[in-house]
């Protein structure tokens, strides 16, 4: 799933890079990621939680951190990426 992630929203370092030690750097530190972009991530951050690799999931939760702070990523913006994959759950049953 990274890789396919990483081919297609996150392709040619888009809105992020990282290296083999999971070291991300942000292409435009004070710019917002798209809204998929934000879910493609969260997404990511949640399969190492879920499989147990902690370290490598707070390493992906810590580059939202500034977004966060500087009121890129809200209560609402995720409530969106929810009602998103809601509907588009709905549309494909």
């Amino acid at each position: 799933m990274e890789a396919h992630l990483d081919r297609t929203v996150f392709y040619a370092n888009r809105y992020r890079s990282r290296n083999c030690q999971f070291e991300f750097k942000e292409q435009e530190p004070k710019k917002p990621w798209s809204l998929i972009a934000y879910d493609a991530h969260l997404a990511i951050a949640r399969a190492y939680l879920m499989e147990g690799l902690y370290r490598v999931g707070k390493c992906y939760l810590d580059v939202l951190k500034p977004h966060i702070d500087n009121g890129f990523l809200s209560d609402r913006s995720l409530q969106n990426i929810n009602y998103a994959a809601i509907g588009t759950t709905i549309w494909l049953i």
